[in-house]
């Protein structure tokens, strides 16, 4: 024919060299419409082997006079005849090159799915896809990397500010107490000791903060132990401080007594004065407690351990891998 090879349809008898069409690996050519439908006639025939394989030992002979013909051929033959299909198309439609019956797209032989669309080019079903989400509960303690949660930030950065403030507030009371400290005596004392040891908790707290930014393991146990030491030693030191509060009251008192205050009047300044200093000392010690004991409370959540235990497992991973290998 002029203008160009003439590619005829092996099934048909039809030109096909400008309509969609399959080549064999022999050179044969197939035009689309009978290629579908021997494709189609391939897979039903194989969906009833199937239904007898299972009610028999093994699948029957195939019938040829079940099989269709266009063209003189059958096309249920023209598939399983290894002759006629060059190396595969016998094996099944999904085993030679060609283009998938669903969205036209060319596959490779040996092909079970289009890559394309999903398709099986064997059972002549499409894949459906879905997309499961992550639940957030992997908690990488199984050497996958932790999930980039927030709390480590947020709670990084307000150990942070609470570290700084904590740390001004100290060294300014520092710097006031040390010129009276003389005039305050065993009071002045305890307050100075209480502005230089909230200055090293305040650095304490500033470093947990930022090894939790880094999201290093080492942080929650740092957090944790300073919340438990910073609670212990504010009870202590309100306790010391309530117990000189009262002794200086009842020296108070007694100069009252001797310019000759009434006696009930005293007692009713003592009773006043002992409930100030116990109220105000479990005022102070709540409010101190806050920040501690929510850490300590935080830390103790099992999803919080497993996060933490990831990082763990990162750091070990980390120093190992920098680690110099022996010789």
């Amino acid at each position: 024919m002029a203008g160009g090879a003439v590619k005829q349809c092996v099934v048909c008898g039809e030109d096909c060299a400008n309509k969609p069409r399959v080549k064999d690996p022999k050179g044969r050519y197939y035009c689309k419409p009978c290629y579908n439908r021997a494709a189609a006639e391939r897979r039903e025939k194989q969906r009833q082997r199937d239904l007898e394989g299972s009610r028999e030992s093994s699948p029957p002979p195939n019938d040829p006079g079940n099989e269709s013909t266009a063209g003189g051929l059958g096309l249920g033959s023209l598939l399983d005849d290894p002759d006629a299909s060059g190396s595969g198309m016998g094996m099944g439609i999904g085993m030679a090159d060609g283009t998938c019956p669903e969205c036209g797209n060319g596959y490779e032989a040996g092909a079970v799915i289009c890559v394309n669309c999903g398709y099986n080019l064997r059972s002549g079903k499409k894949l459906q896809a879905s997309v499961i989400e992550d639940d957030g509960a992997a908690d990488g303690a199984d050497g996958a990397s932790p999930a980039r949660t927030k709390w480590p930030t947020v709670i990084g950065v307000l150990s942070i500010i609470v570290a700084a403030l904590g740390l001004l507030i100290d060294l300014a009371g520092t710097v006031s107490v040390i010129p009276v400290l003389t005039e305050l005596g065993a009071v002045g004392a305890m307050v100075l000791i209480m502005y230089v040891l909230g200055i090293g908790f305040s650095g304490w707290l500033g470093v947990g903060g930022v090894m939790l930014l880094q999201r290093r393991a080492a942080a929650a146990m740092m957090l944790k132990l300073w919340a438990g030491v910073y609670l212990a030693t504010q009870a202590l030191l309100i306790i010391v401080t309530a117990v000189l509060a009262m002794a200086a009251s009842d020296s108070l008192l007694a100069e009252l007594a001797e310019e000759g205050v009434e006696a009930e009047v005293l007692e009713f300044l003592r009773g006043a004065w002992t409930l100030i200093v116990i109220g105000g000392s479990l005022f102070s010690f709540l409010w101190l407690a806050i920040a501690p004991a929510f850490l300590l409370i935080w830390f103790r959540r099992k999803k919080i351990q497993r996060e933490v235990e990831s990082w763990e497992i990162r750091d070990s991973g980390e120093r190992d891998g920098a680690a110099p290998e022996s010789p």
